[in-house]
């Protein structure tokens, strides 16, 4: 989808603001917005705690996978991460990407297809519970290479 606006910088930002909820990444050059769509390192963070001890099947058991300590607070995580303008932008990069699946593959760079599927599904299932937004970027039939 391509929207365009006209107007000073001030009032184009000023709108997006409004209709972001929070101040837009974005640079404007020469009549042209550009989103930022770097890979967000808060989200990187995020993703590599959440594999921490995740099994993937969803069969594993605490007593069997062997940790010593207990899993990161995954809601506080979300929460922690989707926050604010932070939030904003973290989301803003998954739908660049193309969605969760795809963000999450990025953040797992070099792990398998089958693990950043699995992550983004749980991601999104909790994400159901703690912060919508997530969820709606999620698409359980998006296919990686």
């Amino acid at each position: 989808m391509k929207i365009l606006l006209e107007g000073t910088e001030d009032e184009v930002l000023r709108l997006l603001s409004k209709l972001n909820g929070a101040s837009p990444r974005v640079s404007i050059v020469e009549d042209e917005v550009v989103e930022a769509t770097a890979l967000p390192e808060e989200f990187v963070e995020m993703v590599n705690a959440w594999t921490v001890g995740f099994d993937p099947t969803g069969t594993q058991h605490w007593e069997e996978s062997g940790l010593s300590e207990p899993l990161v607070d995954r809601p506080h995580l979300l929460r922690q991460t989707l926050a604010g303008k932070q939030g904003a932008w973290v989301l803003d990069y998954i739908h660049s990407v193309g969605g969760l699946t795809q963000a999450v593959h990025a953040a797992l760079e070099g792990e398998s297809p089958e693990l950043a599927q699995a992550v983004a599904a749980h991601m999104a299932q909790l994400g159901s519970l703690v912060c919508p937004p997530l969820t709606d970027t999620y698409n359980p039939a998006t296919v990686l290479e």
